[in-house]
């Protein structure tokens, strides 16, 4: 009697979990130690905040860090799982569930952040102080989540692009490329006037932030037109070893 064999995508998914959860929790854990702390200690010092601290969080940190971990994680699995076997199309199928899944926890997280924000500052009066606030009730907690996990992706979308555009056309043409590998950061951001860069790029062309649901359709089409373009830059990959040499 044979036994099933078990197709690649659900163990290659499983590995990149296994290999990120604890970064997710010390992120999550950084965040609040961080960001959610200086907000009760600016209370706590008898001064009144003016700027939200998931604001700021939101504008920089979490999608710069991503961006970075996309390019490391992606730079070390890709070879690796190709090298022993797993099919390109299996490891982009993969790579594209764990890239939408990861950018969702994150966006949870920080709207989570922003309704426990909020009513701490409803408790502190701290809310007719804030300068351009970005979420008022709970029914910002949608329309929050669809842009920050959009713009999240599109920035792990970047740095997959980034890894495959070098791995395909090397350093020098790779480098030369960086911008137009970028541009799904530029387009999500722009569209959202996500904070900062969105905002500065409203500023600089003098261009307002499009509608939500026209920035989120404009989004969603930047992101699958982004993932295209990994799989296809990832076709002519080399393949070797088996999946089973692995280990799994």
């Amino acid at each position: 009697m044979t036994t099933p064999s078990i197709h690649p995508v659900p163990l290659v998914l499983r590995t990149m979990w296994r290999t990120t959860i604890p970064w997710i929790l010390l992120f999550i854990g950084g965040f609040y130690l961080i960001y959610l702390t200086i907000d009760a200690v600016i209370l706590a010092s008898g001064n009144q905040p003016t700027t939200s601290m998931v604001d700021t969080a939101v504008g920089g940190g979490p999608k710069y860090v991503l961006f970075s971990y996309g390019i490391v994680f992606v730079s070390m699995s890709l070879q690796t799982y190709v090298a022993f076997g797993v099919t390109r199309r299996h490891f982009a199928a993969a790579l594209g569930v764990f890239a939408l899944s990861l950018s969702a926890i994150i966006a949870v997280v920080l709207v989570f952040s922003y309704a426990i924000e909020h009513a701490f500052y409803v408790a502190n009066d701290v809310l007719p102080r804030l300068h351009d606030y970005s979420y008022h009730s709970s029914a910002d907690i949608i329309p929050l989540l669809l842009e920050n996990w959009l713009v999240f992706y599109a920035h792990l979308a970047a740095a997959a692009l980034i890894v495959v555009g070098y791995a395909r056309t090397g350093a020098y043409v790779g480098t030369l490329l960086i911008p137009v590998m970028i541009l799904p950061v530029f387009l999500t951001e722009g569209v959202f006037g996500a904070k900062w860069l969105g905002v500065g790029l409203v500023a600089l062309f003098r261009v307002g932030p499009a509608p939500w649901p026209v920035a989120t359709i404009v989004s969603v089409l930047t992101c699958a037109i982004a993932s295209a373009a990994v799989y296809l830059l990832m076709r002519r990959m080399p393949v070797g070893a088996k999946i089973g040499q692995l280990g799994f």
